[in-house]
């Protein structure tokens, strides 16, 4: 996977901007791995898949921050549900999930440090157990 990472990857080439890469390839894969194991899932870890479900048909979502929020953008489907894992490996944790529909509201609507807007909701508003088959 590090070695196809590059120009034409929706996330750009690797830099020395500190760990965030690390954060956002290796830890979310780890946290894809996790929930695919959590809900008893094939994990296929392909790579050019970067809009298909990455579990099942479930999108996984992951922050290093214990108390993060799940997060969606204007360019997530919103008839997809949406998991939730905090920490870093091998210490990841399953929040919950909501549809991307749920979470298109104007309730989460944000433009945190006014980096661009999207929706976040907080963890006490996720469902709890894993997210049907649709």
């Amino acid at each position: 996977y590090i070695d196809s990472r590059g120009k034409d990857s929706p996330l750009g080439k690797f830099t020395d901007e500190g760990s965030r890469w690390w954060d956002v390839d290796i830890e979310s894969a780890c946290a894809e791995r996790a929930y695919a194991k959590l809900s008893a899932q094939y994990y296929d870890s392909g790579i050019g898949t970067y809009k298909a479900p990455d579990v099942g048909n479930v999108q996984v979502r992951h922050t290093v921050l214990d108390y993060g929020k799940l997060i969606i953008r204007d360019g997530d489907d919103p008839n997809e549900p949406y998991a939730l894992m905090t920490g870093r490996a091998p210490n990841l944790t399953y929040r919950g999930w909501l549809l991307g529909v749920e979470l298109k509201v104007e309730k989460y609507h944000a433009n945190p440090h006014n980096k661009g807007w999207l929706w976040w909701a907080p963890q006490p508003d996720l469902h709890s157990g894993f997210p049907p088959p649709f």
